[in-house]
């Protein structure tokens, strides 16, 4: 299982202060503050992008993004950034779930809203009006994190996290227009699919099954959303996961190959320089010299 970035080890990579349970709030400068390399977090977050620019892959999915513009996600997305501008800034929030809800029901639950998971909709561009209403939410977060004489301090910060997450959804409804939804559940159900068992199934066959469809309609249906074959998107699929824990230097490359159900770390690094032009081995030095 590949460890997840909680919001203890979250909190000491950015060198956060102020210590409230399962929640915090940071601000980068500059674009030397974002992590290197892709990553996940153990918690939800969402992030008011200011000023500047940068490239966000989540997933298999790359997207520009350019403020000002506001980004969610949700425990368990693989993201990294890319490309950054020099100037980028930005504020962010971490959650978990449990700080946002408590020992609420399941009415409010966060899979009711799919912009945390779902790669098409982790990215939301901001007209005039929606950035200074979401400002004024973030300045609102941050004054309130930063001031322990507050009554009521967790309740203000949760409230005005709810209020975030439903201005952000909003945006999510206006943005989702008329897409072709059959095509569109075909593809999140193969995503879905796909990140159940892709160590153990790579075959266009298999999730065609389990989807109910020809492997040649789906082929065409995943060419048309991502841009290359279905086969080139799993093993995508795979090679990200791969980065991933070549990433956490906890694994060895033996023990990488295994996690990932290869035959032998022989296949692997075949696999791996396949797609990457480099072995595994010389992509976890590089990762490492840029640390």
């Amino acid at each position: 299982m590949i460890k997840k970035l909680n919001l203890q080890a979250l909190q000491d990579k950015f060198m956060v202060t102020e210590q409230i349970p399962d929640f915090f709030v940071v601000k980068f400068s500059n674009s030397s503050d974002y992590p290197e390399g892709p990553y996940r977090t153990a918690s939800y977050g969402i992030a008011l992008i200011q000023e500047g620019y940068c490239e966000l892959k989540t997933g298999l999915k790359t997207n520009f993004v350019n403020a000002p513009a506001v980004i969610t996600m949700g425990p368990g997305v693989i993201r990294e950034w890319m490309n950054k501008s020099h100037d980028i800034k930005s504020v962010v929030v971490f959650f978990t779930e449990e700080f946002l809800l408590g020992a609420q029901n399941s009415a409010n639950d966060l899979t009711n809203y799919a912009f945390f998971d779902n790669d098409d909709e982790h990215i939301h561009h901001l007209d005039t009006d929606s950035f200074s209403r979401i400002t004024s939410i973030f300045n609102l977060i941050t004054i309130y994190s930063q001031n322990n004489a507050v009554y009521a301090k967790n309740k203000i910060i949760k409230n005005l996290l709810w209020c975030l997450i439903h201005e952000t959804n909003g945006l999510a409804v206006l943005s989702k227009g008329s897409h072709a939804a059959n095509s569109n559940t075909i593809i999140e159900r193969f995503k879905k699919e796909l990140s159940l068992n892709f160590k153990n199934n790579r075959s266009i066959q298999f999730y065609a099954g389990r989807l109910h469809i020809s492997p040649k309609y789906l082929s065409s249906i995943v060419k048309k959303y991502a841009g290359v074959p279905a086969k080139k998107f799993i093993d995508d699929f795979v090679l990200l996961e791969a980065k991933v824990l070549l990433h956490d230097k906890k694994y060895n490359i033996s023990e990488v190959a295994e996690q990932l159900h290869f035959f032998n770390p022989a296949q692997f690094s075949k696999f791996f320089k396949q797609y990457t032009g480099v072995s595994p081995a010389e992509y976890r030095k590089s990762l490492h010299t840029k640390q």
